[in-house]
């Protein structure tokens, strides 16, 4: 039985998702349709933002679109703009699941509105606010996140007749920082580490583990991600077209240097009042959890977009850690 799906919110989620569901079929024996989508964006504007991501690049399909539909390779889907879930009409078009994508409907009550508008089942794609503790909801989210976006990328996978021709020493670069990325990953799990302990805050290996964390972050992570930001991206960029093609990688390590330096603040905390305090923790915890999804997604972004243009030696040594 085929598995008719609707997407809620056609954003940056709902669109990779879209995405990587059509890739898969292909791939795979996948018995399932996207069918409906809803948002509220004309089918002109979605057809157009499918059609060109700014991180993902040109969709290598056909894209069209009428009043009423958005049509994919021939594929129709039809489009509606109702802002009230209980008004959306998933019991005509058929949908058993729904991806709710816009991050509003985040409770139970509310994503529940599916269900009466006709779905069987109810997909969230960010934390609920009333179904998990928070640290339980943080890591399924990070799952999920890190899921959906590594079977993104693997779908949009450079094909190798169409990589650029790069220099030696911009494939050697490209090696050096590839092997690095399978060296760091005892840091990414080492900041994951820190997050899970905080769980017991007032025992003296949660602190510990933060230190340890911080450490590893400022002598090994942030430099190599200073030294791709100064050396493997201008060297990279004639190849992908210009500097404006890194752009968006460029402003992860930004975000990277962020949650980094709010860290190194909560620990300044911590030693001037003699040890974390309740009202650090949650935010403390967010920043552990939130760099190490970042970073796991920043790795596998620059595997797939940018050391896959190298040959295989040394291409992709931690894609298999990234879920």
């Amino acid at each position: 039985m085929t598995i008719r799906v609707g997407i809620n919110g056609f954003g940056r989620i709902g669109r990779t998702y879209l995405r990587a569901a059509m890739d898969r079929v292909e791939e795979e024996p996948l018995d399932l349709e996207v069918v409906a989508i809803n948002d509220i964006a004309s089918p002109v504007t979605l057809a157009h933002l499918l059609s060109y991501d700014s991180t993902f690049g040109p969709l290598r399909r056909r894209v069209r679109h009428g009043d009423t539909a958005i049509t994919v390779d021939g594929h129709e889907i039809a489009v509606s703009a109702e802002r009230d879930p209980a008004a959306l009409r998933w019991a005509d078009a058929g949908v058993d699941v729904v991806i709710e994508s816009t991050g509003r409907f985040r409770t139970r009550d509310s994503a529940a509105l599916h269900l009466k508008a006709g779905a069987r089942t109810v997909l969230l794609s960010a934390p609920g606010k009333d179904v998990l503790p928070p640290a339980v909801g943080a890591l399924l989210q990070e799952g999920i996140d890190a899921a959906v976006i590594l079977n993104a990328l693997r779908a949009l996978r450079v094909d190798r007749a169409l990589r650029p021709a790069l220099t030696p020493a911009v494939e050697s670069l490209i090696h050096r920082f590839a092997l690095e990325h399978a060296d760091l990953q005892d840091v990414l799990d080492a900041v994951r580490d820190a997050a899970g302990r905080l769980s017991d805050p007032h025992g003296a290996e949660a602190r510990a583990a933060v230190e340890e964390a911080h450490r590893l972050l400022t002598e090994r992570l942030l430099p190599h991600e200073y030294a791709e930001e100064h050396e493997l991206y201008p060297a990279l960029a004639p190849a992908l077209g210009g500097p404006e093609a890194t752009t968006t990688m460029s402003r992860t390590h930004t975000e990277i240097e962020r949650l980094s330096r709010r860290i190194a603040t909560h620990l300044r905390l911590a030693h001037a009042g003699g040890g974390l305090v309740p009202e650090q923790l949650d935010d403390l915890r967010s920043c552990l959890y939130g760099l190490n999804t970042v970073l796991r997604l920043h790795f596998a972004q620059e595997e797939e977009g940018y050391f896959s243009l190298a040959a295989d030696e040394g291409a992709s040594p931690s894609g298999a850690k990234n879920g």
